[in-house]
């Protein structure tokens, strides 16, 4: 259970960092 829960956790902050990054180079 734990595992599962890390894992969506890490999904979710890789989704908003990569969102992040694709936001700064459409802007650069």
């Amino acid at each position: 259970a734990d595992r599962s829960a890390i894992s969506v956790v890490i999904q979710e902050m890789k989704k908003e960092h990569y969102g992040v990054a694709g936001v700064r180079k459409s802007d650069q």
